[in-house]
């Protein structure tokens, strides 16, 4: 032993040694497909081995994580992602995108966080959480194409006999259904969909994108107050934004965040509201119809299920009259005048 120890205490074969060392974590994190803390333990150990045999080793461990900033891929790379990805893929990112989550966080996310807005056919599923990691709520929404994705996620599982309760995990295994992904599982699936790109993407690519692009749009203090960051000098003790402020920040955002292109839905949203209000003059409830004809979100199908119950109304009811029609012209000029001016 000590014949040993003398050998390797000489200069070329203790430099030998630790760039062996080198060599092997790099063939951990790399070849082995290992965690860098994994490898980290690895290494830690066999360095503990050396120096408590007297035997000299200069090398540090390696950090966790790597000393290197990852630039956030341009918004035409990501949307080029998006275009290859899979409708599942598509919804878990989306939802990281359109939120700033941690992945912990998403994978925890259940039917119970976005059964209002589905049942509410909300054209923008909104999600109020406490954060895991600082403990902070957080209020967001997704966009519509994610709000799409989601609910007809929810509808392929129900229709293969699936039974959604507030418990029910929104992510889960293909092979086992109703049994949540794991977060690593999450990064993986995050990190592919980057790969088909050629792009280095994981969830913190999404967190810090939602950071960097909302803040000019709506400022730091309200970008902070839906993610869930603590805000500097007044920790986790500030105004929380209400549904419909959220809903009103949101709407600012979701042309710079959404990696797929916005409709103009404008017109459309002008006729169902005009054909809201006419059902609503004649004593019938449209959200409880949507609901119970499960239209789903989209504002063109929405539309056209309440002006066809609406003509079927007025004709089968009589409720054709001059003042009615009125009405109806007066609500439609109303709301469209109020949609053109939000829009610009």
């Amino acid at each position: 032993m000590d014949a040993r120890r003398s050998k390797l205490e000489q200069p070329e074969e203790r430099n030998c040694g630790e760039l062996l060392m080198g060599d092997w974590f790099k063939w951990l994190v790399t070849e082995g497909k290992y965690s860098r803390m994994y490898a980290k333990t690895c290494y830690g150990a066999i360095r503990s081995f050396y120096r408590s045999n007297n035997i000299r080793f200069m090398g540090k461990t390696p950090p966790a994580t790597p000393n290197t900033r990852r630039p956030i891929p341009d918004k035409e790379t990501l949307q080029k992602a998006w275009r290859l990805a899979t409708p599942i893929t598509r919804m878990r990112v989306g939802i990281l995108n359109d939120t700033g989550m941690r992945p912990e966080d998403a994978v925890k996310l259940t039917y119970g966080d976005i059964k209002k807005s589905l049942n509410g056919n909300k054209d923008r599923i909104y999600i109020e959480r406490v954060g895991k990691k600082e403990g902070v709520e957080f209020h967001v929404c997704l966009s519509h194409p994610v709000t799409e994705l989601v609910y007809q996620h929810i509808k392929d599982r129900e229709k293969k006999g699936e039974s959604m309760t507030d418990e029910t995990p929104l992510m889960t295994r293909s092979k086992e259904p109703g049994k949540p992904i794991t977060g690593n599982m999450l990064w993986r699936e995050v990190k592919g969909f980057g790969e088909k790109v050629g792009a280095n993407i994981s969830p913190r690519t999404f967190r810090k994108r939602f950071r960097t692009q909302g803040s000019p749009i709506v400022g730091q203090d309200a970008i902070c107050a839906m993610g869930g960051w603590k805000l500097q000098g007044v920790g986790d003790n500030y105004y929380l934004p209400n549904e419909d402020d959220t809903r009103k920040l949101y709407a600012k955002l979701e042309e710079a965040l959404c990696l797929e292109e916005p409709r103009d839905n404008r017109n459309m949203e002008a006729q169902r509201e005009m054909a809201a209000n006419v059902l609503r003059a004649a004593g019938l409830d449209p959200d409880r119809m949507l609901r119970e004809a499960c239209v789903g979100p989209r504002v063109e199908e929405q539309a056209a299920f309440l002006t066809k119950t609406m003509v079927g109304v007025m004709q089968g009811n009589g409720t054709n009259t001059a003042e009615r029609i009125g009405a109806m012209i007066a609500d439609a000029i109303t709301y469209a005048k109020k949609v053109t001016e939000t829009a610009h």
